[in-house]
């Protein structure tokens, strides 16, 4: 059974992330920017102790579980 993704709404700043595709899968991160007229998510990122900021939708992240 597949487990349904957060939508844009469930997101707020501060909140730690996983990254779900692409290059940097799996790596953590912390949202710093919400734009509700994109559904766009900025998320700071630490790649090779350098912080990088990167832009998501819903369905790229999750919040792990505790």
């Amino acid at each position: 059974m597949r487990k349904p993704h957060h939508q844009f709404e469930d997101y707020k700043i501060g909140d730690e992330i996983t990254i779900l595709r692409g290059p940097y899968e799996d790596f953590a991160g912390v949202i710093y920017e919400l734009h509700p007229s994109s559904k766009t998510i900025r998320v700071k990122v630490i790649v090779s102790s350098r912080e990088i900021s990167m832009d998501f939708n819903a369905k790229q992240i999750r919040i792990p579980k505790l």
